[in-house]
């Protein structure tokens, strides 16, 4: 019996906290007293075919053990899915062969073999992730749109105030949406949450992540990503399509058989461009891309890359495809500002 062979790498995390057993990253963890430890995620210990294969029969065999009622294709994909030393030697593997060549079937080869159950669990990650990352934009959306027009009837007394609770309440609702609950919803909290009722109830703190590792980086950084690519071309797509495809096509379809003037006025009349809306995307894509900035340098391209491509649309919506935005007071634009010191902070704390 070969100890390096056939025991998992563990990573030492949280020394002093206590932890029952369990799983974080997708990966199992076990009860340690004082010292919660996991399966190393970092795979710096080259993994041999042998091996791999070895451990995963071992814990095929001890899942069946401790779960009757599974068959062996159940525990074939939990094991798939918790073991540190299979999850390593099929990354080595990918990276050896080419992520393309790896995942792209028929598995012919021996480590394809092994790997075929998680090749196909990322591959049904990914398509999670793409529907889910749809479903936040449309979300984002309708949320624009519902909070945009229950302001009107507030009945503000000036159009500055106006557009101010309208920048407010699409901010946080589309920020709580975009950037926040996505981390919430994947944290573990490792049973510190207190019981709260509330808390139980929608399972908040019984995530795969107990910190932010490469682990959470890969499942759920990279969902994070797609959200703001998404977000950047339909925040500054809705207002040109709304523009010069929507208002041209509703022109051409009602102005037939208009003859008096204020009829033709309703229906020529170019749409708003609202500062508030434009605002509260702007926001949320930054203050998104500040928050995970420290641990993914990328999300600092997307937001140049957002600058350009907002400015442009935005210049060229309000020139040629909207009305004349009416005169408004620096309340908006002094209360974006000021949200700056709190995303900071936010910041802070993710990247340490």
């Amino acid at each position: 019996f070969d100890p390096m062979a056939r025991c998992e790498a563990m990573t030492v995390i949280a020394p002093g906290t206590t932890a029952n057993a369990g799983s974080t990253n997708n990966i199992e963890m076990f009860a340690s007293g004082t010292k919660s430890i996991v399966g190393d995620s970092t795979c710096a210990q080259t993994i041999t075919l042998e091996t791999a294969q070895a451990m995963m029969d071992d814990q095929i065999a001890l899942e069946l053990k401790e779960n009757p009622d599974y068959s062996l294709k159940e525990a074939e994909i939990a094991v798939t899915k918790k073991s540190a030393t299979v999850n390593c030697f099929c990354k080595q593997q990918e990276r050896a062969m080419g992520i393309a060549t790896f995942r792209t079937p028929p598995y012919n080869k021996d480590p394809q073999k092994l790997c075929e159950r998680w090749i196909r669990y990322k591959l049904e990650a990914i398509v999670y992730s793409v529907v889910s990352v749809c479903f936040i934009s449309v979300l984002n959306q309708v949320l624009l749109y519902i909070l945009y027009f229950l302001c009107s009837f507030e009945k503000h007394a000036t159009r500055t105030n106006l557009h101010l609770q309208q920048f407010v309440k699409l901010f946080v609702a589309t920020f709580l949406n975009t950037g926040l609950l996505v981390f919430v919803i994947n944290s573990n909290w490792y049973g510190t949450e207190g019981g709260f009722f509330l808390v139980d109830w929608l399972g908040i703190g019984k995530g795969s992540y107990g910190d932010v590792t490469d682990g959470w980086y890969e499942g759920v950084g990279s969902s994070l990503c797609l959200t703001v690519i998404i977000s950047i071309f339909s925040s500054t797509g809705s207002q040109l399509a709304m523009s010069f495809i929507v208002t041209p096509l509703f022109i051409w379809f009602f102005r037939k058989g208009l003859v008096i003037q204020q009829a033709m006025n309703a229906v020529y009349m170019l749409p708003e461009w609202s500062l508030s809306c434009r605002m509260a995307q702007t926001m949320t894509l930054v203050a998104v891309g500040m928050m995970y900035s420290g641990g993914m340098p990328i999300m600092n391209i997307l937001m140049m890359g957002y600058c350009f491509v907002a400015y442009w649309a935005d210049k060229w919506a309000i020139l040629h495809g909207s009305l004349r935005p009416p005169a408004l007071k620096g309340k908006v634009t002094k209360t974006a500002a000021d949200i700056i010191p709190i995303v900071a902070f936010l910041h802070i704390v993710i990247t340490l």
